[in-house]
């Protein structure tokens, strides 16, 4: 009678792990037919969409700069920058937009103040701006092949600083670089 009934309980708990172990595999393929888990992935990564999404988003910094800064140019009278040019004013206008990997590029403009601008170049490509604390910087990247490297502080949408153009490896204008942020 012993051994009958040790084969019943072994029978018995046989039938209960086999059903459990059913279970647990029905639930685990149940969730895997039913889509996919918003808890997948690490607990220390967040999903590809999310990190994609964080590494657009501006800095508070860069949100500063973002936007159409207007002002003026003008070059001064050293051995940098070429004798027609001395005292040459131009209006430009920087437009700083946020760009892939929250990276900050845009679009510059010059027109005539005093004298036209550099070899006519009216328009640019403004392909590296960077803040540091209130320290901007970027570089313009002209269509002749020349650029212009402008640095300046930013106190409240107003910019002081200078700037300082070279093509074919050498220095041909710099002076002081004045813009507020007009949007």
């Amino acid at each position: 009678m012993t051994n009958l009934m040790n084969s019943h309980r072994h029978r018995a708990n046989n039938f209960f792990a086999t059903a459990i172990i059913g279970a647990v595999l029905a639930i685990a393929l149940a969730g895997c037919a039913s889509g996919p888990s918003e808890r997948a992935g690490s607990a220390s990564a967040p999903p590809p969409a999310t990190t994609a999404a964080a590494s657009d988003t501006p800095t508070p910094a860069q949100k500063g700069i973002l936007g159409v800064w207007e002002g003026t140019t003008q070059a001064s009278c050293g051995i940098m920058t070429v004798p027609s040019r001395c005292n040459a004013q131009q209006n430009v206008s920087m437009t700083l937009v946020q760009g892939e990997d929250s990276k900050i590029g845009g679009f510059y403009k010059c027109s005539y103040g005093n004298l036209n601008c550099y070899n006519m170049n009216t328009t640019g490509k403004i392909a590296n701006a960077k803040i540091n604390g209130t320290q901007i910087s970027m570089i313009v990247m002209m269509p002749d092949g020349t650029s212009c490297r402008f640095n300046g502080r930013n106190d409240n949408g107003n910019v002081i600083g200078g700037y300082s153009c070279s093509g074919g490896g050498a220095s041909f204008e710099q002076g002081i670089w004045r813009a507020r942020r007009s949007y």
